[in-house]
């Protein structure tokens, strides 16, 4: 081939590529609007597709690619899992239907309502809801099915039931618990087309960085940077109730965020969300706010504790920024809230913190009384709840009373009464549970993480420490023996601070902790800690690892609610999860590290060919992390949702970042990218690609991956 017919082969890759990530991230943001998700699935889009693979191939053609057998075996992966996904396309079949428990079905119903039959019948045989040990919060749901054969399969959220090649999973429930609608995808020949892609592609990946001429290999060697050893280091009011009620009390088991957690845990996320986020109020712990409100309401309903947002309601409350509740109150009630600011949607967050206060004045927070049915599934009442009708007599008058009597005993400075009430209701729960309450280690290792979790100071001393060294390293200020030394030091007291409370975390909530934005945020900086140290002999990358782990860990703490430990959904009750959000934040960590590393070279441009081999090293592997984390994702969604792809904004952005981050590896179609200067710019503005996947998905276009 001329010299003339491959630029025109890589222009028209280059182009294609650019025109699909443009096309992708518009439609992804139309998708969120609304508009059809069928657009991805259109002939210009197919046609888009099409030219890409033509001229991919006409790349390998060109540049004899057979010569380097694993880079081959990667390109023809992806060639391998978009022939997947157009059989999926053409052949593949998906719909729902409903059942009741007896009824079956030899159809279903597409999203465009039309009716395909299936194979084999379907037949609803029973139905279950597995809960959560103590709760009745679902855990999973069980289908048991039946096909024309008379074989019973089991279907549960994340265990696909398969009858002659259709997966079939549980999708939503009829409320008495008597049906069910059926998610069933058809797709044998696609799937297994895309998923043996996937897995070509994830094992020439990792092969790849063990090839003698590799360009991941080639940038080590230029940089000479070996591996350094992880060290551990140790790291280095008022109350009516008496103490030991008032540490009895707080240790004491109640239902909050759909799970059982003491009310330590309950108390501090009630101050964050009548303060606006903070966990203590002049001089009173998150603890003696919730039982003051409780238990001496005469006093605090006076304190301006209450945070006001909303500027126009400041002004008719009388008020800069807090607000007693006794204010707020009179001003609800005389209507002149609704008189003088009628719109709802800017005053709505400070009409939640006040109706937070309310529900904690009335008890109805405080969900301390379990009551196990015939069936076995607990639920959890508050003394002003409506209770069973069949329950005990004696058992409604304790409910209804204990907490009163408990009042009475604050009222009268009997703490030995106190004691006793507290450790009566102590007993109730465990009777009711029978053996389901969390021991009182657990609940205590809960309170100790929440009061840990509850302060930005590990953060805040992150980024001051990031800030100093970066400054000091970027004007030359400080040795490099010195440099690394401090910076090895603080990476490692960070890293261990992070990874004792993600292990808190993960024994507390009985899962990994990569659930929620504050959980993957907090994952996030470990990542960058690990990563800062693995890469210690490269000095230059220490203030930027540790300045980027507290950024995350700042953005994690803004998060209060987030910070709770909440119930896990059932379709996320899977360890594809946590291995798939393992891998793509590992990814971020080198992309963001790299986007540093860009911005200090703009800085030290004396350093940026150094600069540029660090970041190509870093490429490589971050590049192969987050290819085999949507792989994982892929499987995962497969096992939870029927599908492998869904074209969800989250899954459109990841694909776009993996565009966007696989063009500098192919130095010889973007031969610009060869210079040091114009690769720092393009990893910076890269960058912007991963924001959009993480905070613009989260927070803008939602979709199926959107937490905050």
């Amino acid at each position: 081939m001329t010299s003339k017919s491959f630029r025109i082969a890589r222009t028209l890759s280059i182009g294609t590529l650019a025109v699909l990530a443009a096309t992708m991230a518009a439609l992804s943001a139309g998708v969120a609007c609304g508009w059809s998700a069928t657009l991805y699935s259109s002939w210009p889009m197919m046609t888009l597709w099409g030219l890409l693979v033509a001229a991919a191939i006409t790349v390998i053609y060109a540049t004899r690619l057979w010569r380097r057998p694993f880079v081959l075996t990667i390109h023809l992966a992806f060639i391998l899992i978009l022939a997947g996904a157009l059989v999926t396309h053409f052949t593949g079949k998906e719909g729902t239907v409903h059942l009741r428990i007896g009824e079956h079905t030899n159809s279903i119903i597409t999203a465009q309502g039309d009716a395909i039959p299936l194979p084999s019948y379907i037949a609803l045989n029973d139905f279950d809801i597995e809960t959560y040990p103590g709760t009745s919060t679902p855990k999973d749901f069980v289908c048991a099915l039946t096909d024309n054969t008379g074989s019973v399969v089991t279907a549960t959220l994340n265990s696909p039931g398969h009858i002659d090649g259709c997966a079939i999973l549980p999708a939503s429930y009829d409320a008495d618990g008597g049906g069910v609608t059926l998610s069933v995808n058809h797709d044998p020949a696609g799937l297994s087309l895309t998923f043996a892609g996937y897995i070509l592609l994830a094992v020439a990946l990792i092969v790849y960085f063990f090839g003698r001429h590799s360009q991941w290999r080639a940038a080590i060697r230029r940089l000479s940077a070996t591996a350094a050893i992880i060290l551990f280091f140790s790291i280095s009011a008022k109350a009516e109730l008496s103490p030991k009620a008032s540490e009895a009390f707080n240790t004491l088991a109640v239902y909050h965020n759909d799970r059982i957690c003491p009310v330590s845990v309950l108390a501090r996320d009630f101050t964050a969300t009548i303060t606006g986020g903070a966990s203590s109020f002049d001089g009173y712990s998150a603890e003696e706010v919730f039982a003051g409100f409780i238990f001496d309401f005469g006093h605090w309903k006076s304190q301006p504790i209450i945070r006001v947002k909303d500027k126009e309601l400041c002004r008719i409350l009388n008020c800069n920024e807090h607000v007693s509740y006794y204010d707020f109150f009179k001003a609800v009630t005389s209507g002149r809230i609704d008189a003088e600011h009628p719109s709802d949607s800017r005053k709505r967050a400070d009409i939640d913190r006040f109706e937070a206060v309310n529900m904690a004045v009335s008890g109805e927070l405080l969900k301390v009384f379990p009551m196990r049915d015939s069936s076995g599934i607990v639920t959890w009442y508050a003394p002003t709840d409506r209770l069973p009708a069949d329950m005990d007599g004696d058992k409604w008058m304790f409910v209804r009373k204990a907490l009163g009597l408990l009042n009475e005993q604050i009222l009268c400075n009997d703490g030995a009464t106190q004691c006793q009430i507290l450790e009566a209701i102590g007993r109730y729960q465990r009777h009711e549970t029978a053996g389901m309450l969390p021991s009182p280690e657990r609940l205590s290792m809960e309170r100790t993480y929440a009061k840990l979790a509850a302060g930005h100071t590990p953060a805040v001393v992150a980024v001051i420490i990031g800030v100093l060294l970066y400054i000091m390293m970027a004007a030359g200020r400080i040795k490099p023996h010195l440099l690394k030394r401090l910076g090895f030091s603080s990476a490692a007291l960070l890293w261990l601070w992070l990874t004792i409370m993600i292990a808190l975390r993960w024994v507390i909530c009985d899962h990994i902790p990569m659930s929620n934005g504050y959980e993957t945020m907090q994952f996030l900086a470990w990542c960058l800690t690990t990563v800062t140290i693995v890469f210690s002999r490269t000095s230059v990358l220490l203030p930027m690892g540790i300045l980027a782990a507290g950024l995350a860990m700042c953005v994690a703490s803004m998060s209060g609610a987030g910070a709770s430990v909440t119930g896990l959904m059932p379709v996320l009750n899977s360890p594809l999860l946590s291995v798939h959000v393992a891998m793509v934040m590992l990814s971020y960590a080198l992309f963001m590290l790299m986007a540093l590393t860009g911005v200090t070279s703009l800085i030290r441009s004396n350093d940026a060919t150094r600069l540029a081999d660090i970041s190509r090293v870093m490429l490589y592997p971050a590049l192969t992390l987050l290819t085999i984390g949507m792989f994982i994702g892929a499987v995962w969604a497969n096992v939870s949702w029927g599908r492998y792809w869904g074209w969800d904004p989250k899954e459109v952005w990841a694909l776009i970042t993996m565009i966007v981050y696989a063009l500098p590896a192919h130095p010889t179609l973007l031969p610009a990218l060869t210079r040091p200067r114009a690769y720092h710019i393009y990893m910076v503005v890269a960058f912007i690609s991963v924001i959009i996947t993480y905070f613009g998905v989260n927070f803008i276009l939602g979709g199926l991956h959107g937490y905050a």
